[in-house]
């Protein structure tokens, strides 16, 4: 674990960021659209081959009132 100031969170690391991506990908491919409930949570498998689970909804939602793409 990275020791961090308080207050402060660490960066998304790439294996993080691409988890988001991946589980938005299955989502989409499994539903056809990314209208995702705000407390859905989409399972996934990570680097290491264990499931890892990614609060979808809330990520899709915060990046939508930032407007990121």
């Amino acid at each position: 674990m990275v020791s961090v100031p308080d207050g402060l969170k660490p960066e998304r690391t790439r294996e993080e960021a691409f988890s988001i991506a991946s589980a938005a990908a299955a989502y989409r491919a499994r539903v056809g659209h990314l209208e995702v409930p705000c407390g859905h949570v989409e399972t996934v498998t990570a680097f290491d081959g264990w499931p890892e689970e990614v609060r979808l909804g809330v990520w899709i939602t915060t990046a939508r009132s930032r407007g990121q793409p």
